[in-house]
């Protein structure tokens, strides 16, 4: 075989492996979150619950981002005690989370998470959607 030809084989080969290794780092990585989001303190949120949110962050002088044609999703979650962001909480594993009053989230890298403060009616993620069934 033509020694050229040979090394563009070895470095595709190469290439894939490196490939491959990564892939499988990522989903290593991927499942060990996501262990660790189902052990975070949070449960579905109430449409009524986001309205409340909602509100208050309005009359603060906030503007919603954008506003979406189907009901709120079953990922908008509420916090039932104070809990910690964990790494690598992006795009499938990321979650918008509203944060009652008299309860924190003690740090953590926020990722592509959104939380919404009850206690100043602030978002910390700046995604701030109504949806059909949280309008007033």
């Amino acid at each position: 075989m033509n020694p050229k030809i040979e090394e563009i084989i070895r470095k595709d080969e190469e290439s894939l492996w490196k490939w491959e290794e990564r892939t499988q780092a990522m989903r290593l990585q991927g499942e060990r979150t996501r262990e660790k989001l189902n052990k975070l303190p949070l449960r579905r949120a109430l449409p009524i619950e986001y309205m409340k949110w909602l509100r208050g962050f309005i009359e603060a002088g906030g503007s919603p981002t954008h506003s979406y044609e189907y009901s709120m999703p079953n990922s908008l979650s509420i916090a039932t005690r104070s809990f910690e962001l964990e790494d690598g909480m992006c795009g499938a594993l990321a979650v918008n989370v509203i944060v009652p009053i008299g309860i924190e989230c003690r740090g953590g890298a926020r990722g592509h998470c959104n939380l919404y403060y009850m206690d100043e009616f602030r978002c910390d993620g700046g995604f701030v959607p109504i949806y059909t069934d949280t309008r007033f």
